[in-house]
């Protein structure tokens, strides 16, 4: 399958034909729009927020995968990363009988720009009882400095029931089904820090401004040293658990190698997690995260919104497609 894909016309099709019945109900849930838009908009000029259309996904022939395989699939351009109970010796052996006639050649990977995206608020109508809103905006890649202390300063912001999102928006004043917030990964391109609730309608621009006074108030006054804890302990003792399965293993060594970071990498991320500090985050909230810049999107009812979105900022309102 490697080294001589037959891609079969009747495989290729039946994907073809999942992928086409995905574009046709993708407009149906409110959260799946919100998702799609605001990877969409914080993605802006990168392939990672260009949407997959039905032409587009009707225009690829079974010629196209075998050229796609040719072009890109050498072996001087892949990692092989195997773990399990084996001697070494006899796997290698056995890999390179069986890989011997994959033939090396040059690979020329496509470059593209980071992503630049335009800050407002993107709307989406829909008729629904309750309204769910992303917002956020790039950061950095997942091995940059600062990356560590985001992903710490996020969970603080919104993972789980003691973070802050919850908290305010939930807990307190009940405004949000369900609310949070994350610092993703990126590897190829910088990962984004972003807040999210899934709210009541006639409480929307209510809960915009709330989730946004908490990351202003992360901006502006460092965390207590034991919330800084909570959410520190909380990494640590998952981290434990992160790589225990075979597959977790091998994904760990493949990507290490495949975007050549250094092998104590997964071990750095632990050592700055430990060492962070309020001034720490803050420090990183200030340089990376700007809700004057935010990419906001928000799908509901507008008939039902408290007050109009315009009075939060410029809105672009995004026909469903």
């Amino acid at each position: 399958m490697l080294l001589r894909p037959r891609f079969a016309q009747d495989r290729v099709d039946l994907e073809k034909g999942r992928a086409l019945e995905a574009i046709r109900r993708r407009n149906d849930q409110p959260t799946q729009i919100a998702v799609r838009e605001f990877l969409r908009r914080i993605n802006e000029g990168h392939p990672a927020g260009r949407i997959s259309s039905a032409a587009s996904i009707q225009s690829i022939t079974r010629d196209d995968l075998l050229a796609f395989h040719q072009r890109y699939f050498k072996p001087n351009g892949a990692v092989l990363a195997v773990t399990g109970d084996f001697n070494t010796q006899e796997m290698v052996a056995r890999l390179e009988r069986t890989l011997q006639g994959w033939a090396r050649g040059e690979v020329s990977l496509p470059t593209f720009a980071p992503p630049s995206p335009k800050p407002g608020i993107y709307f989406v109508q829909k008729e629904t009882n309750q309204s769910v809103i992303y917002m956020g905006n790039p950061t950095v890649t997942a091995f940059a400095p600062g990356y560590s202390e985001l992903d710490l300063a996020s969970r603080v912001l919104g993972d789980g029931f003691n973070s802050r999102l919850f908290l305010e928006v939930r807990t307190k004043r009940g405004l949000a089904y369900a609310t949070g917030g994350a610092q993703t990964q990126g590897f190829g391109w910088p990962g984004f820090f972003y807040g999210a609730s899934i709210s009541r309608v006639e409480k929307t621009a209510e809960v915009i401004e709330l989730m946004l006074a908490q990351f202003r108030d992360l901006r502006q006054r460092p965390v207590s040293q034991e919330e800084l804890e909570l959410f520190r302990n909380n990494i640590l003792n998952a981290e434990v658990f992160r790589f225990t399965s075979k597959q977790a293993v091998a994904e760990r060594i493949a990507r290490t190698q495949l975007l050549g970071l250094p092998d104590d990498y997964y071990e750095q991320y632990v050592r700055q997690i430990q060492a962070a500090t309020p001034a720490d985050l803050q420090r990183v909230m200030q340089q990376y995260v700007r809700p004057e810049q935010f990419v906001i999107v928000v799908v509901g009812d507008r008939r039902q919104f408290d007050k109009p979105l315009s009075s939060l900022g410029n809105v672009t309102e995004v026909p469903l497609e």
